[in-house]
């Protein structure tokens, strides 16, 4: 028994279990920087399932302004806590995808230079640093003149609140399912590995980047200052600048990626293109 386990560490095919710690051990920095946010929301999260009274009475629907299921569904706590879990689910799908994907089909394929190693994370880091840095220290509306009188409305408060949350939901929410149908394929930087063109990608080419997007929009709307509309214009355009790079790696691996991309659109879907059949071969990336 002791060869077969020998065997086993020591051929071509190791176990699942020592071939995800070598991934760790060879590139741990994704792992601790994810690892470090999954524990922070769980953190956050317990914080949030306080049983106070408040809590209580709005889960049982006891709202002056709603009651029932409403109360439930569209409450500012609720809405936060769904929120939150959804945005955990995230970063740990992130976390698996690491430890599945496949290599880069060739070194021609692998990130190489600034603009395919470098950017891809400052794009990703900016918008995250500066807009947790916002939700923990907001600004005084008395500080940002171009919003002070809308923050005198109780109601534009309210709604402008409840869609920035709606929004964050939805745009995290479709970022799970978009990363569950990359799997593999997935990284920051910019790699050619395996093309994926059916499910939001049968109509448009960077869907992750388009719920990435969708998501910073409702933060947005949740801080609604100054601050927070000049980060999601950077957000987007630093993001638009991403996924042209992420093409032009695709279209020199891959040069029937242009069938495809004649097909598809960019940010938003083309469902017209999409009845064609795609016969594309070899592997191609998709970023966070």
């Amino acid at each position: 028994m002791s060869n077969k386990m020998n065997n086993n560490c020591s051929g071509k095919n190791p176990p699942a279990f020592y071939l995800y710690m070598s991934r760790i051990i060879h590139d741990p920095v994704p792992f601790l920087f994810f690892g470090s946010l999954v524990s922070l929301k769980i953190y956050h999260l317990i914080g949030k399932i306080d049983l106070t009274t408040d809590f209580v009475s709005i889960m049982y629907g006891i709202d002056q302004s709603m009651s029932g299921i409403k109360a439930i569904l569209f409450s500012r706590p609720v809405l936060d806590l769904f929120y939150t879990i959804t945005a955990i689910l995230f970063d740990l799908l992130i976390i698996i995808s690491y430890l599945i994907r496949v290599k880069p089909v060739s070194n021609q394929g692998k990130a190489q230079g600034f603009w395919e190693m470098w950017y891809p994370i400052i794009t990703v880091l900016i918008p995250m640093i500066s807009f947790t840095y916002l939700l923990y220290r907001p600004i005084p509306v008395e500080k940002d003149p171009l919003f002070r009188t809308l923050y005198q409305s109780a109601t534009f408060v309210h709604s402008v609140g409840l869609a920035g949350f709606l929004l964050s939901l939805v745009g995290c929410t479709l970022s799970i399912i978009v990363l569950w149908k990359l799997k593999n394929s997935f990284s920051l930087m910019v790699e050619v590995r395996e093309l994926v063109t059916d499910g939001m990608y049968k109509y448009m080419r960077h869907p992750l980047y388009a719920a990435e997007l969708t998501h910073a929009l409702g933060t947005t709307l949740l801080l609604l200052n100054s601050a927070s509309i000049s980060i999601y214009i950077l957000f987007f355009t630093l993001e638009a600048i991403r996924a042209k790079f992420e093409e032009r790696k695709l279209l020199a691996v891959i040069p029937e990626y242009a069938d495809y991309k004649a097909r598809t659109g960019f940010f938003f879907p083309k469902f017209g293109g999409a009845q064609q059949k795609a016969k594309l071969h070899g592997v191609a990336q998709r970023s966070f």
